[in-house]
């Protein structure tokens, strides 16, 4: 049977064994040796509570990333992925989804709310909001494909409205992740 110790809590039982350590010796010490301990001990609480800080901060993160998860697998965004893998799978060409046509509305439609979804989600991994890992471990090859289905359509889309920075964060986190293949 193995034991399994995750780094958490291996850095808590190392805090306070060392911090146990420096009592010991704070106490068997004179006047002069017992300031430097108390310092020691001092820098490394501080050191301590800059380590939960940032694993807080990590949470969160992760936490973030979760939540993106939960509202891409959402049954209110079901319609949106189904439109979205028609295109992905190719049964739909992205550059017919053009605006003044009422047949292609919805469709187009579920277009623009993927594209918000994804630059949503590719803002919180570029600007580390949301832990990238856990996003790129899940929407790795959705966001690739969708990117390389919709490109034109989205280089379309921005000459029509003259608008070059529709959707940029996507296609920046698309890219990055394409390269880290």
């Amino acid at each position: 049977m193995t034991l399994k110790i995750s780094l958490k809590w291996l850095i808590v039982s190392l805090f306070l064994i060392l911090e146990g350590i420096l009592v010991v010796i704070f106490n068997y010490h004179n006047d002069h040796d017992r300031e430097t301990i108390a310092f020691t001990a001092t820098v490394l609480g501080g050191a301590f509570a800059l380590y939960s800080y940032l694993e807080g901060i990590e949470e969160k993160r992760i936490q973030h990333a979760y939540h993106l998860i939960e509202r891409w697998n959402n049954v209110e965004m079901l319609n949106v992925r189904l439109a979205l893998l028609d295109v992905v799978e190719g049964r739909i060409d992205a550059t017919k989804l053009i605006r003044n046509d009422a047949a292609v509305l919805e469709r187009r439609s579920h277009m623009i709310t993927a594209l918000n979804f994804f630059e949503e989600l590719s803002i919180a991994a570029l600007k580390k909001s949301a832990n990238e890992d856990r996003l790129q471990e899940f929407f790795s090859s959705i966001v690739q494909q969708s990117y390389a289905k919709l490109d034109e359509w989205i280089k379309k889309e921005r000459s029509i409205d003259n608008e070059p920075h529709y959707y940029v964060q996507f296609e920046c986190l698309a890219l990055k992740w394409k390269a880290h293949q």
